[in-house]
């Protein structure tokens, strides 16, 4: 929408919600996309 790719994922559990949303422009997809299979796989939660 508006030129940009959004990517949301959310984690939620024992009442807990870790969460991390990565907006790109669509001219940098490629980039993008790469950046958002990547970085939601390290997301977890500390302490």
């Amino acid at each position: 929408q508006n030129g940009t790719i959004t990517y949301i994922r959310e984690v939620v559990t024992g009442g807990k919600i870790a969460a991390i949303e990565i907006t790109y422009p669509t001219s940098e997809r490629s980039s993008g996309d790469k950046l958002a299979e990547t970085v939601p796989l390290t997301l977890k939660f500390v302490g």
